[in-house]
């Protein structure tokens, strides 16, 4: 789902000390794969879900950067060790190559997927308010009757 997409990728980025552009341009990237390959075999399936955050977010830091990010940081953490680090490398190659070596994102093309990212972060921010909002009025309520 897309929450879980956003939360991996936002742990990630926070634990491996990348900045919010890079986490924003790894979403660019990977929907550029997915339009490359297409929706009815695009590449979003439970057991490739980790590596292709990684390849992501990997790319988008070396692009971001122009310095490697650690495939072994990588590796370590969103991937838990359960692939190589050569075979991240493919995967980066493979994505490279698929997405047609495109990594560059244009500044008008970044500031709508900031902005979307932002109205989303605004959202969940005001429903996770009212959700606080209704439970302190029902433990009041609550408080209420049980002192009548």
């Amino acid at each position: 789902s897309l929450q879980l997409i956003h939360h991996m990728l936002s742990v990630s980025a926070h634990t491996l000390g990348v900045s919010s552009e890079v986490l924003v341009m790894s979403v660019v990237l990977i929907e550029r794969l997915m339009r490359a390959v297409g929706t009815e075999r695009g590449p979003l399936r439970p057991r490739n879900l980790r590596r292709l955050l990684a390849t992501g977010l990997s790319l988008a830091a070396k692009t971001y950067y122009d310095e490697p990010l650690g495939l072994a940081d990588i590796q370590g953490f969103l991937l838990q060790n359960s692939a190589s680090t050569a075979s991240l490398a493919e995967c980066e190659l493979q994505f490279l190559t698929l997405i047609r070596f495109k990594t560059f994102v244009p500044a008008g093309v970044f500031q709508q997927y900031r902005s979307a990212a932002l109205e989303l972060l605004e959202a969940k921010y005001l429903f996770a308010l009212a959700d606080y909002t209704r439970d302190v009025e029902a433990h009041q309520n609550q408080n209420l009757l049980s002192t009548t």
